[in-house]
C-alpha cells in the first residue's frame, strides 16, 4: 500500500487523525507545510492525502488545484471547520473537494471506511488496498 501523507502543522490534530490512520493499517508520512505535501504528492509514492484546512502559507484550495493539475487521480480529504469549506465553493477545479471535507474524526472514520470497503463511493477517493 502506497503512504497516506498527512499535512498540517497542528500537533493536536495530527495525533488524533494518525492513530486512525495507522489503526486503519495505512501507512503515514507527516509534513507540515503545504508546499511539502505539494513535492511529496508529485515525487509518486503517495497515495492518499490529507490535509488541514488551517494552514500556512499556500491556502488548502490552491494546493488541491496544482495537485489535480500534476496528479488528477491523486485522492485526498481536507480537514477543517466548516467556516473554512465555504472558501472552495465556487472553485471550478473543486468538485470532488467537498466531498472529501471533513469536519471531525467522525467525518475521517466515514472516509476511511469508504476506502477500505470498495462498494461505498466517495469521489476521488480509491482503494489502494
Amino acid at each position: 500500500m502506497r503512504k497516506t501523507l498527512i499535512c498540517s502543522h497542528d500537533p493536536i490534530l495530527i495525533k488524533n487523525i494518525y492513530g486512525l490512520f495507522i489503526d486503519g493499517g495505512f501507512t503515514v508520512e507527516i509534513v507540515d507545510h503545504v508546499s511539502l505535501a505539494i513535492k511529496r504528492v508529485i515525487g509518486g509514492d503517495i497515495g492518499l492525502l490529507v490535509m488541514d484546512a488551517a494552514t500556512f502559507g499556500l491556502s488548502v484550495k490552491e494546493a488541491i488545484e496544482i495537485i489535480k493539475n500534476v496528479v488528477p487521480e491523486m485522492p485526498y480529504i481536507v480537514v477543517g471547520p466548516m467556516d473554512l469549506e465555504r472558501d472552495f465553493q465556487g472553485s471550478p477545479q473543486n468538485g470532488s473537494m467537498l466531498s472529501n471535507w471533513a469536519h471531525d474524526l467522525e467525518g475521517i472514520r466515514t472516509i476511511l471506511r469508504a476506502i477500505k470497503e470498495p462498494e461505498t463511493s466517495i469521489k476521488g477517493v480509491k482503494n489502494e488496498a
